[in-house]
Parts: structure tokens; C-alpha cells; sequence
């Protein structure tokens, strides 16, 4: 039914929200939250999606929507600050139902879905899972105390597969693309190795890598459609260098 599957989005948010307040709670509860939660999102998005995407536009609907979860959750298990914990329930609850409504609207209202819009803001969730992402796996370190190897084996991976992620929604598939995925992915390393080193809290090292991934992934998406201009370069350059300055110069080191 059209009425049942437009009601998804607002449905699924209103879940992630009752989800995270259990969790708020009830913290011996998270597991049990989380589990419901990710099968409710799997089973709203196996419906919303039957009989209209095609099987490669469903896989990557259903990855980008997992991944914010999944990295938003993971964080969440190491906060303890209920303003924060809540915000970032909120804010999931937000996103998770813009992405899908839009996504309602590419397959069942096209008159109102805007040309690109998924895959814009798929961009944007993919930028915001990395960041959420490493914000728990460098929290991790302080909590669980895992060692320098760990981190670096399981960020490397997070890395590849954010990429590759980020490369498959905005179509990215070419030779030159591969080989500029390669180089990104060597930098994005390398930098992992030298923030974990750093004396400082993880919500500013995972913004540190955050900055320089944001920026090299728009630069190589201009790149390989043609539209990488010398305005777009210093577009993305100013923004980056100014958020990696104002975090630079505010962040506590100790």
C-alpha cells in the first residue's frame, strides 16, 4: 500500500528516536534497542523499496541509511553526557528521515523529488557517518584501550569501504576515478596513523580526518566529471583550511 509506504519515513524516525531513549535509560538495554532497531530499519526498507529500485539502487539505498546508523550507534555506546547522546539521536532521527523521504519521493513522486538530490545527500550522510564513525572507534581506544594496531586495521577498512561507498552513489566509475580512490585512500591512512598519535580528545581527531577526506573526496569527484575548476578548488580548499584551523587553534591538548 502507497499510503503505508509513504508513512516509512516519518515511522522510521519516530523508531531511532523511542530506540535511543531506551538506550538513555536503560543501558543494559542497547543491544537488545539496537538489534529491533536495525532489523525495523532492514524490513522498512526492504518494502519501501520492493517492486520500484532496481537491485543495485536498493543495495545502495539501504548501504548509505545503514552506515549513518551503524556509525551514529557506535558512538553512542561510549557516550555518557545525555544532552550529547540525545542530540545525536536526534539528529540521526532527522537525517534517516530526510534521506528516506527522499527516496519515497524517487520512487513514487517524481514530480517532487529534485534532480541529484539523493545523490547529494547521500554525499553529505556518507561525510557524516565517517566522522561519526571515528569519533567512536578513537573513543573505543580510550574506553576499551584497544591498541595503535587495532585501530589502524579496523579504521583502514572503514576507510575502503566509505570510500568506495562514496564513490559508487556519485557514480564514480571509471579507470581515472580507481586510481584517484587509490591515492585517497593512501593519504587517508597515512593520516590515521599520525592522529591517533595525537594528545587530544576524539571528537577532534576524528574531525582532523574528517577535513581532509571531505575535501579530497569533493576534489576527486569534480575531478573525474570535468568540472574541477580553479573557483571549486579554492572553494573547498577555504572551507577545509578553515575548519581545520578553528579546530586546531580551540581543541584541548593534553
Amino acid at each position: 500500500m502507497i499510503i503505508l509506504k509513504r508513512a516509512i519515513p516519518f515511522l522510521s524516525s519516530i523508531t531511532i528516536l523511542i530506540a535511543g531513549e531506551v538506550m538513555a535509560a536503560h543501558g543494559a538495554s542497547f543491544w537488545y534497542a539496537f538489534t529491533l532497531l536495525m532489523l525495523a530499519h532492514c524490513a522498512a526498507y526492504a518494502y519501501l523499496l520492493s517492486n520500484r529500485a532496481a537491485k543495485r539502487e536498493a543495495l545502495l539505498f539501504l548501504a548509505v541509511a545503514t552506515t549513518l546508523l551503524l556509525s551514529g550507534f557506535f558512538l553512542v555506546v561510549f557516550l555518557s553526557d545525555w544532552w550529547m547522546l540525545q542530540g545525536i539521536v536526534i539528529l540521526l532521527a532527522l537525517l534517516y528521515g530526510w534521506y528516506t523521504e527522499n527516496i519515497f519521493h524517487y520512487l513514487y513522486q517524481q514530480a517532487r523529488y529534485q534532480p541529484y538530490a539523493l545523490e547529494h545527500i547521500s554525499s553529505y550522510l556518507n561525510i557524516l557517518s565517517f566522522f561519526l564513525f571515528f569519533c567512536g572507534l578513537f573513543a573505543s581506544r580510550v574506553f576499551l584501550a584497544i591498541n595503535l594496531a587495532v585501530l589502524m586495521t579496523i579504521g583502514a577498512f572503514a576507510i575502503i569501504l566509505l570510500t568506495l561507498l562514496m564513490s559508487w552513489g556519485n557514480k564514480l566509475q571509471t579507470p581515472d576515478a580507481g586510481v584517484l580512490n587509490l591515492v585517497h585512500l593512501f593519504i587517508m591512512i597515512e593520516l590515521l596513523g599520525v592522529v591517533s598519535l595525537l594528545p587530544t580528545s576524539f571528537f577532534v581527531s576524528s574531525l582532523l580526518l574528517t577535513v581532509p577526506y571531505y575535501l579530497m573526496a569533493n576534489l576527486i569527484r569534480h575531478s573525474v566529471r570535468g568540472t574541477l575548476q580553479r573557483a571549486v578548488v579554492y572553494r573547498y580548499t577555504a572551507v577545509s583550511l578553515s575548519a581545520f584551523l578553528i579546530t586546531i587553534l580551540t581543541a584541548p591538548w593534553s
